[in-house]
């Protein structure tokens, strides 16, 4: 005769097997090990941005760098993915499968949990039990309501939960303490959830710019679904009084609508944040700060030959390197102005120390109409306009982005959280049987027996120069 199984049998078997995987510390194991790996391969080689992948150039760089690098194993890591592990599908299905690891693992430890907390300890047991239990003992007692007195007074200053029965004679007392450390393993759980979701987000939405460099007066517009600018307003150096620098300082001003709505003066290690957005002082550099006028003593439109936009009056030009040329362009004259910096470069030096090469080149010219040195300070008249050089400083800020970034220190800190209360609020239980003439007292714990014996030893102490 042919075998039946019950309907929704085997799809019962295979749910609770699959849960009971998903909640395995076994799993949890794996998965956090998978996860470290990933880590440390992303911290070993190299990891391609979304930046430097969108600018052709720099993009290129980075690629010759690799070659410089690693040579002929190059194609072999790229085709492993040993350059993208941040954004590799892999390490989201590691997240995900942790999120998911987490979530099983914390619904499944509720309800024990709850019960451990909110359970009752039975107080009568046999008196067999007195002498099978890990820890016990027994002494005589010279009052049996002195002797239930003194116990109760001695586990309560142990903060002990006491729960006490009369029965055939006997009084018997149970007490449990520390009930409500096994929360710790559900903060723990919760901690493992955080972090997934953390990493996760940050996988997804964090960005970062390395090095966005902004001269006086220059605005920085985030973008990236934030509808707020930054202006730059100069950068300063603090000295001690015998001339070694003491602080970096950027001060920076965030525009909403072309409103002021925050402004802060960030160092090093003080960055400014807003909107998730963190403005970080990394470096900073020359700059030139060109001031124009027309002949009628109007601001003059320059043209910023890095991003094209236009300023009227003033415009800071930004260097990186000594032998740097950078460029600016004069709409009404139609000509480029290539500046470079004379070495040594030193702000606010005397005012006959050149600052700049100038050369000033017309639309259509093969050559300058003019080259010369000037000065910090100096003004020269070009076709009847006026140009003033003045040195200056640019900051060069890490702008960064990582939604994910406040879960993960939640998660971090709940994570040392749960460990505390789970390993140094270890749970405890007693059990006492008074009669006329002798005490039993039985001890029992969870985990770490030895702490559990050494407090053993101390309640018996204080138990019999209590009750005898």
């Amino acid at each position: 005769m042919p075998t039946t199984h019950a309907p929704g049998t085997l799809w019962t078997r295979l749910v609770l097997r699959a849960w009971r995987t998903a909640c395995s510390i076994k799993t949890t194991t794996v998965l956090l090990a998978a996860l470290t790996v990933l880590v440390l391969l992303g911290t070993v080689f190299p990891q391609l941005t979304a930046e430097v992948q969108a600018d052709e150039e720099a993009y290129g760089q980075w690629l010759l760098g690799l070659e410089a690098r690693y040579g002929g194993l190059v194609q072999v890591f790229r085709s492993l993915g040993l350059f993208t592990i941040y954004s590799s599908p892999v390490l989201l299905l590691v997240l995900a499968a942790l999120l998911t690891n987490g979530i099983v693992c914390t619904l499944d430890r509720v309800r024990p949990v709850w019960r451990s907390i909110t359970a009752r300890p039975k107080p009568v047991r046999p008196n067999s039990f007195y002498t099978r239990t890990a820890c016990h003992h027994s002494t005589e007692v010279a009052s049996r309501d002195q002797a239930r007195q003194g116990t109760e007074a001695i586990l309560s200053r142990h903060r002990y939960r006491i729960t006490s029965e009369e029965r055939d004679g006997a009084t018997y007392i149970a007490g449990h303490r520390n009930r409500w450390s096994g929360i710790g393993s559900i903060i723990t759980h919760v901690a493992l959830v955080l972090l997934a979701v953390g990493a996760m987000w940050s996988v997804h939405s964090a960005w970062s710019e390395p090095a966005v460099a902004l001269g006086p007066g220059q605005i920085y517009d985030v973008g990236r679904g934030h509808d707020f600018q930054v202006r730059h307003d100069g950068f300063e150096i603090e000295r001690y009084p015998d001339g070694t620098v003491k602080e970096y300082l950027s001060h920076l001003v965030v525009l909403r609508q072309g409103s002021e709505a925050v402004r802060k003066t960030i160092r090093v290690n003080d960055p400014l944040v807003y909107e998730g957005v963190a403005f970080h002082l990394s470096a900073s550099g020359p700059s030139v700060l060109v001031r124009g006028w027309d002949t009628d003593g109007q601001p003059l439109p320059m043209e910023d030959a890095t991003n094209g936009q236009i300023s009227a009056g003033e415009l800071a030009v930004n260097f990186a390197s000594m032998d740097q040329e950078q460029s600016l362009y004069i709409p009404s004259l139609e000509t480029t102005l290539y500046l470079t910096l004379v070495e040594p470069f030193a702000p606010h030096s005397s005012a006959d120390a050149p600052l700049v090469s100038l050369e000033a080149v017309p639309m259509g010219d093969t050559g300058p109409s003019i080259s010369t040195s000037v000065s910090s300070g100096e003004t020269v008249v070009l076709s009847g306009v006026s140009l003033q050089f003045r040195d200056d400083y640019h900051s060069v800020l890490r702008v960064a982005s990582d939604p994910g970034f406040q879960p993960v220190i939640v998660a971090s800190l709940l994570g040392v959280a749960g460990l505390v209360v789970a390993f140094y609020f270890n749970p405890s239980r007693v059990w006492v049987k008074l009669t006329d003439s002798e005490l039993l007292l039985a001890g029992s714990a969870d985990q770490n027996r030895l702490a559990c014996e050494q407090h053993f030893v101390t309640l018996v102490a204080e138990l019999q120069s209590k009750v005898r």
